[in-house]
């Protein structure tokens, strides 16, 4: 399914991802603006881009990720593994972002922190 996240959360508090096995053309999960204490575990990802932490200021927007951690997750064949993707001239942060217990195999980029402009 190319150019679609398998888990898109957005402006969402206090959700788990749990138990799940992603394949997608685009990011297994992607946790974007407004979103806060979110918890990714036991994910099984690829293909796909990975796991990220926005896009964050797209169009020059305020956006803030907070109190993230994704553990336990194994990451087979994708583009990435995990990241921060942000945009050039937009303003916010992400911030107590724990990334934990990941494995990773045959992944181009293992982690990143982008910046799109």
């Amino acid at each position: 399914s190319p150019n679609t996240d398998g888990v898109h959360v957005t402006n969402t508090q206090n959700m788990t991802i749990s138990n799940c096995d992603i394949g997608t053309g685009d990011d297994c999960i992607s946790i974007v603006n407004g979103s806060k204490n979110v918890e990714a575990m036991d994910i099984t990802c690829g293909p796909g881009h990975g796991i990220s932490i926005g896009s964050l200021g797209a169009k020059k927007s305020e956006a803030y990720v907070s109190g993230v951690t994704v553990k336990r997750a194994k990451l087979t064949g994708t583009t990435n593994g995990v990241r921060i993707k942000t945009w050039q001239g937009g303003s916010g942060c992400a911030s107590d972002i724990l990334f934990s217990d990941i494995e990773m195999v045959d992944v181009c980029n293992p982690s990143s922190s982008t910046n799109k402009s």
